[in-house]
């Protein structure tokens, strides 16, 4: 599952042409990251704190809140 979670990151970067030191200066709860994470979290069985990693998106609680909130006002990707 690693390596379906690392394409669909890949085929975001090249949709947007971003490269990984892009998203590694990008803020770590910029909302396109968030889409991303929730993208990976509905579709691969990796964990938050491996897609926090993968991301830069800060510590895995951070992330975990942010999804949580997403969740609740049911914002669609």
């Amino acid at each position: 599952m690693e390596a379906k979670a690392r394409r669909i990151i890949a085929e975001f970067l090249r949709a947007r042409g971003w490269t990984v030191s892009r998203l590694k200066t990008e803020r770590k709860l910029r909302p396109v990251k968030i889409a991303l994470a929730c993208h990976l979290r509905k579709t691969t069985t990796q964990s938050t704190e491996w897609i926090a990693s993968e991301l830069f998106a800060g510590a895995r609680t951070t992330l975990s809140n942010e999804l949580s909130k997403r969740k609740k006002v049911n914002i669609k990707d």
